[in-house]
């Protein structure tokens, strides 16, 4: 199955793409695909089972697309951790005078007593406690959606495809082609592909390097 590779992009920029808005998918499109899949080896109910899960991918694919992205959550969490610092730092300097007006303050709007001190250092550990929580998140520029395909040829009908790899004559990158066709997603599934094989690959090291 040959697929059309055109977005107006080169191609090893294409390959890179960590995110891909999926397209409908007409009549002739759908069925080229299935009769690929089935050429592979996939039985009438596999590739059922591949179209069902691809519309769920499909869907999900959507929805993470209006989330933030991980590199943008943590650009509000720092915001917040200094936001935090900083106003810790304004009542750790606040006069005798200010600090009674804050107490008060506090007292009539929130119906506690806040001690501006006390304030000042809870303010302090919650700042340390995100920045330690950012320095955690992994970074990440754009959201995935390709390998959620992928994966789905894997888990779906791995075990009749052979090894993971990026060989044009591959049975595994063809179904992926074809899943990638049936999604809506018109680019190449090698750069996906690769980053499954990694995650598989980092999986196995750790199983390898902590045995039960």
């Amino acid at each position: 199955m040959k697929v059309k590779i055109d977005t107006g992009k080169p191609q090893q920029e294409q390959e890179s793409a960590a995110w891909v808005t999926p397209t409908k998918v007409d009549r002739a499109e759908k069925l080229q695909a299935v009769r690929e899949l089935r050429a592979l080896g996939l039985a009438s109910f596999d590739v059922r089972r591949l179209l069902r899960r691809l519309a769920e991918e499909v869907t999900a694919a959507a929805i993470v697309a209006t989330w933030p992205t991980v590199t943008e959550d943590k650009a509000t969490l720092r915001a917040a951790a200094e936001l935090a610092q900083g106003l810790a730092e304004v009542l750790g300097r606040a006069s005798p005078r200010a600090s009674a007006e804050l107490a008060t303050a506090g007292l009539q709007g929130l119906g506690n007593c806040m001690f501006p001190d006390s304030a000042a250092e809870d303010l302090s550990k919650f700042a340390a406690a995100v920045r330690l929580r950012i320095e955690s998140m992994p970074d990440q520029t754009r959201r995935e959606a390709p390998k959620r395909f992928v994966r789905a040829v894997r888990q779906v009908a791995g075990h009749k495809l052979g090894a993971e790899t990026t060989y044009p004559e591959g049975a595994f990158r063809r179904a992926c082609v074809a899943a990638f066709a049936l999604a809506g997603v018109w680019t190449s599934p090698d750069a996906a592909i690769r980053a499954v094989v990694r995650e598989l690959n980092d999986r196995s090291a750790k199983r390898d390097a902590n045995p039960p």
